[in-house]
């Protein structure tokens, strides 16, 4: 994951603002899938199965961490499938 977020330009710092940190985070990563060509609503919905019945404001910095996850995950398969019509 950090890796990925570092290519981004987004790092997570540790210390008292971490919840808030990934929070803007997963905003910036949503942002990215749309760049990937999804639609705002499908970045939303991916936020919403990685997530589950909890909203992300109520969530520990563990599950924050399996949704930053998964969208990492969901970027690069856009960026793999845009790579098949170059």
């Amino acid at each position: 994951m950090d890796y990925f977020l570092k290519a981004l330009g987004v790092s997570i710092p540790t210390g008292k603002k971490d919840h808030l940190t990934r929070i803007q985070v997963i905003e910036q990563l949503k942002k990215q899938l749309v760049q990937e060509g999804y639609q705002p609503s499908e970045a939303e919905h991916f936020v919403k199965l990685a997530a589950g019945s909890i909203s992300i404001g109520e969530m520990g910095n563990k599950d924050l961490d399996q949704v930053i996850e998964r969208l990492e995950s969901q970027i690069r398969i856009a960026q793999k499938c845009k790579e098949l019509f170059k």
